[in-house]
Order: structure tokens, then C-alpha cells, then sequence
């Protein structure tokens, strides 16, 4: 699969000389077709990729000599926990800033450019993430549909006291630090000290917190990171529950002693990033998640309220429209009245012509490189969904 992706992609490769500046670490769980398709995206390029497997069996031998040739990858299988693969990247991380990349998504090479060039420009900043869309393919993967990623446009938390950073980014948390480029020094202080909990979401809010507390984050307008929808989240209940949320996680007894390790490891963290003492680190590390906790909490009571209210309009104009409007004409406005609903609530683009046509705030339709890049990217990923069907 790998050498058929790589003939495709040769058509149309441009390489970004500042990407090695920059490594990507792929954390990666029984989705090696996806590992595969990082490889033949990635191969050959400036950025260094490090890919870190925990499924219960390693790539095949031919495989794994393929990866070996391409001198920018490094492949690890190692089936441990994702925290214990994420600390290996302590001594495989060289360059000056790093990333993390889900297996099944992807990073424009010109958003990634984009984003180093900030900080390079910016010493004050630790981080910087560029804007996202979503895509999927369809069943037979003859078509991609693209959607609305994450509400980064413009966003910045610059404010000068670690605190005050914490208080802005956790009252309205978007997951920008998560995938930004980060400094390689704050990178490693941010995912290299993650201890795996029942709760799932722990390790992010903790990695949030840390990052954060280390410095500033901005971002820049240009198409950054495209977020996929093919699979499932990957799921293992022997090590977490995904149906547990965090701030249950938080407010159970049962798992006293876990928040305690936590506090204690966030705690840590924080004395480390933004050089504060043992008891600022633990009362801001509290007072954060005590914020985040709140928010969600607000957004849940505001969603709720905005659910009931859209369902009292809809039964009530339902039945007026119904008495007045003949009986044909009510039926088309009720399928039209669905469709809209279906597209705002999914944020659906649909195809590469309709984002042009939409122009989402941050695209700029004149940036043709930057559309050339998202075209190829969908000549790519329909070239491995053909590769993969062809194997039956």
C-alpha cells in the first residue's frame, strides 16, 4: 500500500525546508492501514515523524523495511500504554519543536510552516496552532465531505501570569494545546509526565494545564490541521471508561486516590513549567480545574436550555404551518426545515468547491496554495481508500 500511496504522491510533492525544524509524534492503536497512509504522506519529507505502536502486533517485516528506508520515520512498536509510548519521546525528539498527530488525521505543510514561522518570530510565545477542518470518506470512499473543525480563529491566551493564562484558556477550553506546535522543552514537560487514570480526559486537561502554565499560545489563519471522522475513538476498557466524564471522575469517592496523584503530578508539572512554588502550583493547579469543571457544566445547562427551547418552536410552528398551508406544501417545508437543520447542526461544507463558495472566516480563497495542498490531500486519501478496497 505504502509504495502505491508514494506513487501517487510524487505527482505533486513540494517540500518545506523549515519542517526540520519540527518533529511529529503519531501515537497509534490497531489502525496500521492508517500508520501505512502517514508514512507514504510523510515519507521523504523535511519533518521528522516518529510513530509510536501499541497494538498487540507489530507491522510485517516488509512493511517495516519499507518504513526503515525512509530516513525522516522512525517506527517503535511497543505495546504499552500511550503514556508509557509518549515518554520514549524524551530521547527521540532533536528538533526545536514538536507536535502531536492523531494516526488517522492529518497536517497541511504550509500550515505547519506557518505556525513555526510565529514562533520563530515570537520568543514570548511556547506554542501556536492554525486553523482545522473536519473530513470523512464515504463508505466506499469514492468521495470526501468536509465539515467545520475546532473555533480557533483569532485565538490567543497571552497574558502574562501562568494564572491568568489557566483562568482565560480552562473557562472556555477549545483543545488548542493539544495539537499545537510547541517548543520541544515544553512539548516533552507536557506529554512525557502523563500517568494513565480511569477517566480518559485526565491526561488531556492535565496536559492543557501544563502547557499553559508554561507560556503563551497564539495562532495563525492559515489551514493547519484536518480532523477525520473515518474511525471510532480508540477504546480499551481494560485501561480507562470513555462514558466517564471528567467531572464525575473528579466528584466520585471511589477515586480519591487517583485525584490525588493527579494534583500531585499537575502540581509538579506546574512547579517545572512556569517555575512556581509547591503551594502556588497545587492552588493553581486546583483553581483550574475547578474553573474547567464549571464551564462544561455551563455548557451543558445552556445547551439544554437551547434544546428544549428549539423543540417548543418546532412543535408549535409545526402545528400552525400545518392548519394554514396545504397539506403538500407543509410536507416540502418540513423536509427543507430538516435538511437545514442536518447541515447547521453537522457545520457541513460538503465538497472542496463549497468551502471556496462558504469561505469559512479563516480561509482566504486567493490563497491558492493553500487550496492546492487540500486538493491533493483529497486525491491522496481517495488513492488509499482505493488501495484499500483493492485488497478485498
Amino acid at each position: 500500500m505504502v509504495q502505491e500511496l508514494c506513487k501517487q504522491k510524487f505527482l505533486y510533492r513540494k517540500k518545506i525546508k523549515l519542517l526540520q525544524k519540527l518533529t511529529i509524534v503519531i501515537p497509534s492503536y490497531q489502525r496500521q492501514d492508517f500508520i501505512l497512509r502517514q508514512v507514504a504522506y510523510w515519507g521523504g519529507e523535511h519533518a521528522n515523524v516518529v510513530i509510536l505502536d501499541g497494538s498487540p502486533e507489530s507491522l510485517s517485516k516488509k512493511n517495516t523495511k519499507v518504513i526503515s528506508m525512509q530516513n525522516n520515520i522512525k517506527y517503535l512498536h511497543r505495546p504499552i500504554s500511550i503514556y508509557s509510548r509518549l515518554n520514549l519521546a524524551r530521547k527521540l525528539i532533536n528538533t526545536p519543536y514538536a507536535v502531536l498527530l492523531g494516526d488517522d488525521e492529518f497536517y497541511l505543510k504550509r500550515g505547519l510552516s506557518h505556525a513555526i514561522r510565529k514562533l520563530d518570530a515570537d520568543p514570548s510565545l511556547v506554542a501556536c496552532i492554525g486553523q482545522s477542518l473536519s473530513f470523512r470518506a464515504s463508505c466506499n470512499g469514492r468521495l470526501v465531505e468536509w465539515g467545520a473543525g475546532y473555533p480557533h480563529h483569532k485565538y490567543e491566551v497571552t497574558q502574562d501570569s501562568p494564572a491568568d493564562r489557566l483562568i482565560y484558556a480552562l473557562s472556555n477550553y477549545n483543545a488548542a494545546s493539544c495539537y499545537a506546535v510547541m517548543r520541544r522543552r515544553e512539548w516533552l514537560r507536557s506529554y512525557t509526565n502523563l500517568k494513565q487514570y480511569t477517566c480518559v480526559y485526565a491526561g488531556e486537561i492535565q496536559q492543557a494545564i501544563t502547557a499553559y502554565g508554561a507560556g503563551k499560545l497564539s495562532s495563525v489563519d492559515a489551514i493547519y490541521w484536518l480532523r477525520s471522522g473515518e474511525n471510532k475513538p480508540v477504546s480499551n476498557p481494560a485501561s480507562w471508561d470513555r462514558q466517564l466524564s471528567f467531572a464525575d471522575w473528579w466528584s466520585l469517592p471511589r477515586f480519591k486516590s487517583e485525584r490525588l496523584s493527579f494534583v500531585q503530578g499537575l502540581s509538579k508539572g506546574l512547579m517545572l513549567a512556569a517555575g512556581l512554588t509547591k503551594i502556588d502550583s497545587k492552588s493553581i493547579a486546583l483553581k483550574s480545574v475547578k474553573i474547567y469543571i464549571e464551564s462544561i457544566k455551563n455548557k451543558r445547562g445552556k445547551t439544554s436550555n437551547v434544546a428544549k427551547a428549539t423543540m417548543w418552536v418546532r412543535f408549535y410552528a409545526g402545528s400552525l404551518l400545518k392548519k394554514i398551508l396545504p397539506l403538500r406544501v407543509f410536507n416540502r417545508s418540513q423536509k427543507l426545515f430538516r435538511w437545514f437543520l442536518k447541515i447547521k447542526n453537522s457545520r457541513n461544507y460538503g465538497n472542496l468547491s463549497h468551502i471556496i463558495q462558504l469561505r469559512p472566516t479563516f480561509l482566504n480563497p486567493k490563497k491558492n496554495k493553500e487550496l492546492s495542498e487540500l486538493v491533493n490531500i483529497e486525491k491522496f486519501l481517495l488513492s488509499f481508500y482505493k488501495a484499500r478496497f483493492s485488497r478485498g
